[in-house]
């Protein structure tokens, strides 16, 4: 049985579905503690992916590439090294936070779209990294 944590909201926190022997049931509209293992593994990717991202940016950058993420190359000039620290906080609490929400399609197909560009990005550095011979 899946249970809920927190309500929403009061004004918005009703919502009507049928029961199951067909009579009108008003559900508060909740935010769930019980994920599917299909929404771990997306989380997951997404979290090492960016990993994955903050460690080739950083290879790219001190064989002499240019960040063109300006709000990532103002973290940059910011922390220094220790920019993927804050990276890797920012990506995090928003994979929390799309977890919470996770029972919404839309953001399960928004959680599915960041894992595949997180995908695309991480691919394509690699191919830079091995066209340009950053070793």
């Amino acid at each position: 049985m899946k249970r809920s944590v927190l309500r929403l909201n009061e004004y918005s926190s009703q919502w009507l579905r049928r029961g199951s022997f067909g009579e009108r049931v008003y559900v508060e509209l909740c935010l769930r503690d019980h994920y599917s293992p299909r929404l771990l593994f997306f989380l997951i990717l997404i979290i090492g992916l960016n990993y994955l991202d903050a460690c080739f940016t950083m290879m790219i950058l001190e064989k002499g590439g240019r960040e063109l993420n300006p709000i990532v190359e103002s973290a940059l000039r910011i922390w220094g090294d220790k920019f993927w620290i804050w990276k890797f906080s920012m990506v995090s609490v928003s994979s929390v936070i799309l977890c919470l929400f996770s029972q919404y399609k839309r953001v399960k197909i928004a959680i599915v779209v960041v894992s595949f560009l997180y995908l695309v990005l991480v691919s394509y550095q690699l191919i830079g990294l091995n066209i340009h011979n950053f070793q």
